[in-house]
């Protein structure tokens, strides 16, 4: 994009993508539901009576899961890219309005940075574009929720494997 629209374009281009964040968190919110009830449901039958197929799918669900929500996850970040990107291009959206500087407080840094982004907050665009890849700025809990799933992935595991020892 070489040119930039107008502000009243650009602030169509700002609702639409903050439209889109909105979207894209709900589909992530949607999976999650959607994995924990297929879970729920694995471990409420008797696993003397379900195949081990049934719990080698409940695994395969939870890594599907994840790798669709980090996917997910990446387009989000490219989104707060564009937003901020369009924020930088509005004269008259005041600094306190806009998602970077909003987002400042949620950062995993020191008191002493956050002062600093604060007041000079017309600082290199590359550089709260950096922090935004890194995922210091709004972070989404991705990585805990990766963590997560693999802790329920091998308790699953060890959770079918216990009872099949039972049986035994």
């Amino acid at each position: 994009m070489s040119e930039w629209p107008d502000e009243e374009n650009l602030r169509l281009l700002l609702q639409i993508n903050y439209d889109r964040l909105n979207h894209l968190a709900n589909i992530i919110h949607a999976s999650n539901g959607f994995v924990v009830g297929l879970l729920g449901a694995i471990l409420a039958f008797d696993v003397t009576k379900i195949p081990f197929l049934i719990v080698v799918i409940g695994i395969f669900s939870i890594v599907i899961w994840r790798w669709y929500a980090c996917y997910v996850d990446d387009d989000i970040i490219k989104t707060y890219g564009l937003i901020v990107k369009i924020e930088r291009r509005m004269p008259n959206l005041p600094k306190e309005f806009t998602l970077a500087f909003r987002s400042i407080e949620g950062l995993s840094i020191n008191d002493d940075m956050k002062k600093k982004y604060k007041e000079n907050f017309y600082i290199d665009l590359d550089e709260i574009l950096k922090l935004i890849q890194d995922k210091k700025i709004n972070p989404r809990g991705q990585d805990t929720m990766n963590r997560l799933s693999v802790s329920l992935g091998f308790g699953l595991y060890f959770w079918v494997v216990i009872q099949y020892l039972q049986i035994i």
